[in-house]
């Protein structure tokens, strides 16, 4: 059967084969999830940023008026390159590091506390 897939998620036991597959293919990457053996794998392009980037292109807005929250590695480009990167504070280390602001735990409901306290 041959079909088309955005993107295939699978557990392995060690980074090492995770990024051993990708090495024959230049158009694809590799983002662990934190915490677990699980490792998305996908064409370069096909990432929470180039949609965001996608959409304010076609909206007419600029990066830097853009707020966006994440917690794990497919998130770090997404917040480092919006105008507003919010890590929340259970977030991955990698990704508190390139926050501009940080937020309470998504469990304790850290991004509607943000957005409540710094837009409405």
């Amino acid at each position: 059967m041959n079909c088309d897939a955005y993107k295939i998620t699978v557990e392995i036991t060690d980074n090492t084969t995770a990024y051993e597959i990708i090495s024959g293919f230049s158009t694809v990457d590799v983002i662990p999830f934190s915490g677990e053996g699980w490792y998305r794998f996908a064409d370069k392009e096909a990432n929470k940023w180039h949609r965001i980037k996608a959409l304010a292109v076609n909206m007419g807005v600029g990066f830097k008026n853009i707020a966006a929250f994440g917690d794990d590695h497919n998130d770090v480009e997404m917040i480092r390159k919006c105008g507003f990167g919010i890590a929340v504070a259970n977030a991955i280390d990698e990704v508190k590091a390139v926050a501009g602001f940080i937020c309470d735990t998504n469990e304790n409901d850290g991004v509607a506390k943000w957005l409540e306290e710094n837009v409405l």
